[in-house]
């Protein structure tokens, strides 16, 4: 299940997606929310949007007195969703259970690890990538969320974005051995990267010669 550009949908689907952005703007958070999810039931993989459909979820719901009570219907929905799961176990039906626990709990942090898990099945790294990104911001001291989105973004390349992450890890875990790991990985990454990129250039100049 390849991720999907704005530009690749039908174009029924683009012009609610330009609807969306206005209404975003507009502070229309509940027709932002049902319209992503009308575009994300056809194309979950359209990042674009779920940025959208998230960005409405947290202005209309912010985090505050109310926190404590969603966070409960959250775990409530998830205990009886993960349940259903030992009959339903494909990667679209935990998408689906991800993102109902979402819709009561943007912050929850079992509800972002699920979306990213799906998100991995699904073959959506970039998908991957913002639900882990959404954790870190959820929990910003949990060494567990920037150790996935640093291992994330290690599996797609991002090498900036991986060294990015795993630098907020050392700073707040300095002496945390996984970590330091994290940290080891990343640097050879770009190592390799960098001969590469040298082996390029001297090919390239050879052949320029020739």
């Amino acid at each position: 299940m390849p991720e999907v550009a704005l530009s690749a949908l039908d174009p029924g689907l683009q012009k609610l997606a330009t609807q969306v952005r206005t209404s975003l703007e507009q502070g229309n958070h509940d027709f932002v929310i049902a319209a992503s999810r009308q575009i994300l039931a056809a194309h979950p993989g359209c990042l674009v949007v779920r940025r959208w459909e998230r960005q409405a979820r947290i202005q209309k719901s912010p985090r505050g007195r109310s926190f404590l009570g969603r966070a409960k219907g959250g775990l409530k929905l998830a205990r009886g969703l993960w349940g259903q799961k030992k009959t339903s176990p494909d990667a679209a039906a935990s998408l689906t259970t991800a993102d109902a626990i979402l819709a009561l709990d943007p912050w929850s942090a079992g509800g972002l690890k699920q979306l990213a898990a799906a998100a991995a099945e699904l073959d959506l790294p970039a998908t991957e990538i913002f639900a882990f990104q959404c954790w870190c911001e959820a929990e910003p001291d949990n060494r567990e969320a920037g150790l996935a989105l640093t291992a994330a973004c290690l599996r797609v390349g991002d090498l900036t974005a991986a060294m990015a992450a795993v630098e907020v890890l050392r700073l707040k875990h300095p002496h945390d051995g996984d970590v330091q790991e994290a940290l080891r990985n990343v640097a050879v990454a770009q190592t390799v990267q960098t001969g590469r990129w040298d082996e390029g250039g001297a090919s390239f100049r050879d052949q320029r010669r020739e």
